[in-house]
């Protein structure tokens, strides 16, 4: 109930607490999860919608980002052997 409310606010936090050795970005676009059905899975799928400006987010340990709950954001593939 409370995701289909729109007079609340949500928000998602991303905290780097280990650099990995490439990729693990934050990309955020300018659109939001569709609400209107809050009982199936939603997927963002950037390549279907080339149209929506996205920013990607180069973030180090320690770094705290805080946006909409409902934007559609995603990390970056990342690799290395350190523990994520």
């Amino acid at each position: 109930e409370e995701l289909a409310d729109p007079s609340l606010e949500m928000y998602s936090f991303v905290c780097m607490l280990q650099k990995p050795a490439q990729g693990g970005n934050l990309r955020i676009w300018d659109t939001h999860y569709d609400t209107s059905d809050c009982d199936r899975e939603q997927e963002f799928t950037p390549a279907d919608h080339p149209e929506v400006a996205m920013a990607e987010v180069v973030y180090k340990p320690g770094d705290l980002w805080m946006f909409e709950g409902m934007r559609a954001h995603q990390i970056t593939a990342f690799g290395g052997d350190d523990d994520r």
